[in-house]
């Protein structure tokens, strides 16, 4: 199973908030936000692309994140201060040469010749009409390849890469959603980064149990 398709399982068609707070967005929103970002951005550059993902915790992050997993390609997100020497290194390991920005970041980034989307492509694309429809669940889809690469901060060494398949994601949620008894009326404060597993996490686990995140970017 796509992890897209295991986060809506019981909660694509929900009206109630998935994000709450300053930015807010409704589960039948983000699902299908998410489905017209994957099917534009699928239609233009096809399935497994390492695909760098530079924003701050926003709609916006959480809307491409989840299009890229739906789409079978992999995302790579980063700190949007990322030192330039820690770039070049993702760089020469994964070959990404797509990118989504946040536009207050984009000037930045501008001299790598990323091809770019930001805030503004994916607002367009999800105010179209939906091109075509599209299952909400894949079954022939295999959890065994990769999702997603989590770069290590490099604090005491090179940074690492932490290649997680879609049944990792799912494996690691089942667990957590599992311990802590989450359900669909928790609510959580989100501090941490999505560019770390740990703020990655507590959005899987939200979004599985049909909960909301508030993202506080302010610490």
């Amino acid at each position: 199973m796509n992890v897209f398709d295991y986060f809506f399982e019981s909660s694509g068609n929900l009206g109630k908030e998935a994000v709450v707070g300053r930015e807010s967005i409704t589960y039948v929103e983000l699902f299908n936000n998410a489905l017209k970002t994957a099917q534009h951005f699928g239609k233009a550059h096809g399935e497994n692309n390492y695909v760098l993902m530079l924003s701050e915790n926003s709609v916006f992050f959480i809307t491409v994140y989840l299009a890229l997993l739906k789409s079978g390609n992999i995302c790579v997100p980063l700190n949007p201060a990322i030192e330039t020497e820690n770039l070049d290194k993702v760089l020469e390991k994964t070959g990404a040469s797509l990118a989504f920005i946040s536009r207050k970041y984009q000037q930045r980034f501008s001299g790598y010749g990323f091809r770019v989307y930001d805030d503004e492509s994916v607002k367009s694309w999800c105010s179209e009409p939906q091109e075509e429809e599209v299952s909400s669940t894949d079954n022939s889809f295999d959890e065994n390849r990769l999702a997603e690469i989590i770069f290590t901060s490099g604090s005491t060494g090179e940074q690492k890469g932490a290649m997680i398949s879609h049944k990792n994601i799912i494996a690691n949620t089942n667990s957590i959603v599992e311990y802590l008894k989450l359900t669909s009326a928790d609510v959580i404060e989100v501090v941490m980064p999505f560019y770390y597993c740990y703020g990655l996490s507590l959005l899987h686990t939200h979004l599985r149990v049909g909960g909301a995140v508030h993202m506080n970017n302010s610490f």
